[in-house]
């Protein structure tokens, strides 16, 4: 596979010239993930009687990217997440940002789309959002940050979309559009079988064969993440991640495939 036509030129060659020193957006303490450009790494033990949880961004900003998550071990189910942060950005009150996390269980994987206003402490519950534990407390209670989740709950991932040849592989795509129902970001979990045949990604977002044909991913929608955005708005990608108590959770992610990319971030 090759990167997007408009990944090509002046923007990446100015970045690959100063070894990507743009301002990354980090949180992650336990040092739990390693990698930089588009290919990064989790390995960790949890020792600890709290999760551990922590992100790690590009340099550029996007608009959308098709991502291989791979969870190395099959046996370990439900150790923790492996995820993608996007939108990432600079809000009124904290951090901004959406999120696919993505878990294994025994019968396959499990996801969820949520987006976050206002997070000041990445290692809080929830990202320090209001919830209800096991005992039916609320946790977080009082809290600034306000969580508008899309998908309510871990779903199962079709499993048509879960690829265990090699420990467990999900192939997912985010990217924001104006098509459907206005400027917002889409979900969709692709089999491998598709995901081989995409050679790139046009000006629009849409996935393409080496023939540059468009590749109808409908059938493999799962969620809308809602904006405000009257036009594409290209913001921070980050891997993220979070490992329970006394588990351990090896992966890696790979980025297949970037929609636009901004210049290298100063900022």
């Amino acid at each position: 596979m090759k990167f997007s036509k408009v990944l090509l030129g002046s923007a990446v060659l100015a970045a690959a010239a100063i070894g990507f020193m743009g301002c990354a957006d980090d949180d992650d303490p336990n040092d739990m993930i390693s990698g930089s450009n588009n290919n990064y790494t989790l390995e960790y033990t949890n020792d600890s009687t709290a999760t551990s949880r922590g992100y790690n961004s590009t340099n550029l900003k996007h608009a959308g990217a098709l991502v291989k998550v791979n969870f190395a071990s099959t046996s370990d189910t439900q150790g923790g997440v492996m995820g993608m942060i996007f939108d990432l950005h600079d809000g009124e009150a904290g951090k901004d940002f959406a999120v696919v996390g993505t878990r294994t269980t025994t019968s396959g994987a499990a996801y969820y789309v949520s987006y976050y206003t206002g997070v000041t402490d990445l290692q809080g519950d929830n990202f320090g959002a209001p919830y209800t534990d096991s005992d039916g407390k609320t946790v977080n209670e009082g809290s600034t940050v306000t969580e508008d989740v899309i998908t309510t709950a871990f779903t199962a991932v079709p499993s048509g979309c879960v690829d265990t040849t090699d420990g467990t592989t999900l192939y997912v795509y985010f990217v924001e559009s104006s098509g459907k129902t206005g400027v917002n970001y889409y979900v969709y979990f692709l089999p491998k079988s598709v995901v081989e045949t995409v050679d790139d990604v046009d000006s629009n977002g849409n996935l393409l064969t080496s023939e540059d044909s468009i590749i109808d991913i409908d059938d493999y929608y799962v969620a809308t993440v809602p904006t405000d955005y009257e036009a594409i708005t290209q913001n921070k990608f980050a891997v993220y991640a979070n490992v329970y108590a006394g588990k351990t959770v090896k992966g890696t992610w790979e980025l297949l495939q970037t929609y636009k990319a901004a210049d290298v971030v100063e900022d």
